[in-house]
């Protein structure tokens, strides 16, 4: 697997969070096809996410993909791709383009995190 650029954000673990990934399968006859498939938010940023799910070889870094997100579209940029232990792969992404319900939910949803770890450090 390749590894891209360093993250630009701080990110919060999350649990328990799965999204929806629209991911172009390859293939000989149909490379351009897409499925979707459930993955699951490892943790999260402003900026982007961790995601884990199945592996693809039509996935490459710079790709850019199709989600959605508590019932919210968007894209994302894979910036870069690793192996996870169980044969899923971990994909770093970037937020590339976000409805605004969907930014909204993301800056609540760090925020919820935010307050959490204050509460766990006191």
């Amino acid at each position: 697997m390749i590894a891209s650029m360093p993250r630009i954000s701080v990110r919060y673990r999350v649990s328990g969070v799965t999204m929806e990934w629209l991911a172009p399968q390859g293939g000989r006859l149909f490379p351009k096809k897409k499925k979707t498939v459930v993955a699951g938010l490892l943790d999260l940023s402003v900026a982007g996410a961790l995601i884990r799910a199945p592996e693809s070889s039509a996935i490459h870094v710079g790709m850019r993909i199709d989600i959605r997100l508590s019932g919210e579209p968007g894209r994302v940029e894979v910036r870069n791709m690793r192996l996870s232990d169980d044969g899923m792969v971990l994909y770093g992404v970037v937020f590339h383009r976000i409805s605004t319900a969907l930014e909204a939910a993301i800056y609540d949803g760090i925020a919820r995190l935010r307050n959490e770890k204050r509460l766990t450090r006191d």
